[in-house]
């Protein structure tokens, strides 16, 4: 049986379709200001500074997983730089794109190449960076510590022992620190570097297990550790104090002094200690200063990366998914687009559950629609109708255009198209074509001619963006999973049944 929506939606698009088989010549197209390039069009080695960011709408922060830096967190992006980074962008009203390293690969080569604005990768000042970059003021106070099992005896705290095993990750500061101290103190040290797949949060989990001697790392770092792992404790300092810094490039002066600007509102290091705005203090107690959260917010179980799951419905969305031959990753990435996993939710509208289906696209009524299986059947079903219903598209164009239909019904979507069409755009092509009918949905010279009326296209259109970059991070996420030892993650099984099952978001404020 031929689903209702889908011969409308095929009548619809035979209609706006017809005479329209030839594509425009590029040099007919418009573009949208504020409108992102897709990656590929960007040019390697063009620094931007913050007018260029402003025009296109997206700050692009190069960064590596962890939970002081960034990391995906039951299904969310979160991380203590990368909240910090969001407050900042927000205020500038930009998007984030996130850069995630590949093990081994040094950031400062992607900054020089252009393919990031921002280092974020809990960098400490020092001399060295300067000739490099620019760096921005302090976020936060700290240092170069070692990090010791708590539970031997003979720990020191005060002094590096003799002959110690210091494992650390290659090319870390910490490792230029520890060559220092070898070289110019004379000490006898060891140092080890790690394997690329291991981040420091392994380190020193290792450390607490017993498997290796040492690491070292930021004091804060090291504290927070201790919260999730126990046995753990800050050791003697391997430099001097220092503190937590952004590098941008050296072109990117006014990005800079933006970004000192807000920092100096949000964070000061006074005499009898620091001073913190309201939102920078509840990210800093979320990730570093407040133990309940620390280890709310360090189990490895709600991390694609360490944990191999995005949510606790991937088998489902992966079975609905496999009979229509759709993404599984999109349609996570969907499903907590529209409900953030939350099974029981119901929007003002009436759309319910997972996947946010309305009752009239089902044979469904509210209540069945509200339990998880039948909700992912329905709105997987739905999905697949228009995704076939655009199969003469190419997919870098089918996708944008099955999720913003999705989102704003074939109605709106048919508008937006008609749109494009009388400004000599593409009704086939979304990025700068399609994507600028939808912006142009809310303009009242526009909306006025068109069969629907007003719509927020906006919201549409950043809507499928949206999705489609999530997309991306749970992939490469879930790949760092696939690389990582299987010892590690038996461990981080284990220390996930340690932590603290009460979820500290409902008894704190929250930056968001």
């Amino acid at each position: 049986m031929i689903r209702p929506f889908r011969l409308l939606l095929f009548v619809c698009v035979l209609c706006i379709t017809a005479g329209c088989g030839e594509r425009l010549d590029r040099d007919k197209r418009v573009g949208l200001p504020g409108i992102p390039e897709s990656p590929t069009e960007r040019l390697p080695g063009h620094a931007r500074d913050l007018a260029q960011i402003q025009a296109e709408g997206v700050l692009r922060v190069i960064t590596r997983p962890g939970p002081l830096t960034y990391m995906v967190f039951q299904g969310d992006e979160a991380g203590f730089e990368f909240e910090l980074l969001r407050i900042f962008c927000d205020e500038w009203n930009l998007d984030i794109e996130v850069v995630l390293l590949r093990p081994g690969e040094d950031p400062f080569h992607l900054l020089d190449e252009g393919r990031g604005d921002l280092i974020s990768t809990g960098l400490l000042n020092e001399n060295e960076l300067k000739n490099r970059c620019g760096l921005t003021q302090a976020f936060e106070h700290t240092g170069l510590h070692l990090a010791l099992p708590a539970s031997d005896p003979d720990v020191d705290t005060l002094n590096i022992p003799i002959g110690l095993n210091v494992t650390v990750p290659a090319g870390s500061q910490a490792l230029r620190a520890l060559r220092r101290l070898r070289e110019q103190d004379r000490l006898d040290i060891r140092i080890l570097r790690a394997r690329p797949q291991l981040a420091d949060t392994d380190l020193m989990r290792m450390v607490a297990w017993g498997e290796i001697e040492a690491t070292a790392a930021p004091a804060s770092s090291i504290e927070a550790a201790a919260a999730q792992l126990g046995n753990l404790v800050v050791g003697p300092p391997i430099g001097p104090p220092s503190h937590r810094v952004w590098a941008v490039g050296s072109a990117s002066q006014a990005l800079r002094d933006a970004l000192d600007r807000y920092l100096a509102r949000n964070y000061g290091r006074l005499p009898d200690g620091a001073r913190r705005s309201r939102n920078y203090g509840i990210v800093h107690d979320r990730y570093i200063s407040d133990p309940k959260q620390v280890r709310w917010y360090r189990q490895d179980r709600f991390r694609p990366d360490r944990s191999g799951v995005l949510s606790p419905w991937d088998t489902m969305i992966k079975r609905e998914c496999e009979p229509f031959g759709l993404d599984w990753l999109i349609v996570a990435s969907l499903m907590f687009e529209e409900s953030r996993f939350d099974h029981e939710v119901v929007s003002s509208a009436g759309a319910v559950g997972l996947m946010q289906v309305m009752p009239r696209i089902s044979e469904a009524d509210s209540a069945a629609l509200s339990q998880p299986e039948l909700n992912i059947r329905e709105g997987v079903a739905h999905l697949a109708d228009i995704w076939n219903s655009y199969d003469y598209l190419p997919d870098t164009d089918r996708w944008p255009f099955t999720l913003a239909t999705y989102h704003a019904g074939i109605g709106h979507m048919n508008d937006a198209r008609r749109i494009a069409m009388d400004a000599e755009l593409d009704p086939n092509v979304w990025r700068n074509n399609v994507e600028v009918g939808l912006h142009r949905l809310r303009d009242r010279g526009h909306y006025s001619r068109t069969r629907h009326g007003y719509y927020r296209g906006d919201m549409s259109a950043d809507y499928a963006e949206s999705i489609l970059r999530r997309r991306k991070i749970y992939k490469i996420m879930l790949e760092r999973y696939e690389g990582r030892p299987e010892g590690i993650r038996r461990q981080s099984r284990a220390d996930d049944t340690e932590a603290s099952t009460q979820n500290p978001a409902a008894i704190t404020n929250t930056s968001r």
